[in-house]
């Protein structure tokens, strides 16, 4: 009676509300209703720093992904393509009177944002920040500046993503990691800056930003580099991006009436 076993898990709620569950022990456990994993993604906890003040305490954890998928893709090639981006983590070390029993109660160790993330071969490390991180973050929102604040079919922009998105081939011809053609017809330079999505084929789920397109050959070249080299009929889906100027705005999205940007204030040189 004397005696208590202890667990210590993890919650990892992503951006999009999705929880997944993970304890380091080297079997499964149960806590207020939900199983805690101990296989598809082994865990490594670092040292808790902690301070006075208004410093943000921060939790370093490194996974080593076995089984694990986030959305039906592979755990590494999710977090490579922003599945952890703002997620949350909880850490918890919960105390069992035997294994397969009810849990007796539990305290909570971290809890925070991710605010970073190191990708491996065959790891990735999470560095996770307490909510006092997001006292760093720049105030007032709206500041002057050239160019506009809002994000791309954001609230702010009002423009709807599915409206601009095109489906796509890969083509036949020269094909690598990050060039490739294809059978889109846009004009010169139309997804630049915007983003491709693979949906068939090795490259299946990767997500990657487009940093030129060819009208004469539909060639994408992409800013970072695929896992695969593409193969000639492999299926896509793309929509273009924006450079957050007054004249694209206005020229390709005909979405001037709701830019935020201040492109015709005066430089800080001329202003006396």
């Amino acid at each position: 009676a004397k005696q208590f076993y202890v667990a210590e898990v993890m919650e990892l709620t992503l951006a999009n509300g999705t929880t997944l569950y993970f304890t380091t022990l080297d079997r499964d456990v149960s806590w207020r209703g939900h199983t805690f994993l101990s296989t598809g993604l082994l865990l490594k906890r670092g040292k808790i720093s902690q301070s006075c003040g208004l410093d943000a305490d921060e939790l370093d954890i490194d996974v080593y992904p076995t089984t694990a998928t986030i959305g039906g893709i592979g755990f590494l090639a999710a977090v490579q393509n922003g599945a952890l981006d703002g997620a949350l983590v909880t850490v918890q070390r919960v105390f069992y009177p035997a294994w397969g029993q009810t849990a007796t109660g539990a305290y909570n160790l971290f809890t925070g944002i991710i605010s970073d993330i190191e990708i491996g071969r065959t790891y990735a490390t999470l560095k996770v920040m307490s909510w006092l991180e997001l006292l760093q973050l720049q105030w007032p929102f709206l500041i002057y500046q050239p160019g506009c604040v809002w994000t791309l079919f954001g609230s702010g922009c009002g423009l709807v993503k599915a409206s601009y998105t095109a489906s796509g081939t890969v083509g036949m011809g020269t094909r690598t990691i990050s060039s490739f053609p294809t059978n889109l017809t846009q004009a010169d330079g139309y997804f630049n800056l915007g983003v491709i999505t693979f949906l068939t084929g090795a490259n299946a789920g990767a997500v990657r930003t487009i940093k030129s397109y060819l009208n004469s050959s539909g060639v994408v070249s992409l800013v970072l580099p695929l896992p695969n080299v593409p193969l000639a009929g492999d299926t896509l889906s793309i929509y273009p991006g924006c450079d957050h100027t007054l004249a694209m705005c206005a020229s390709k999205y005909a979405n001037n009436a709701k830019f935020r940007g201040m492109p015709f204030i005066p430089a800080p040189e001329t202003g006396y």
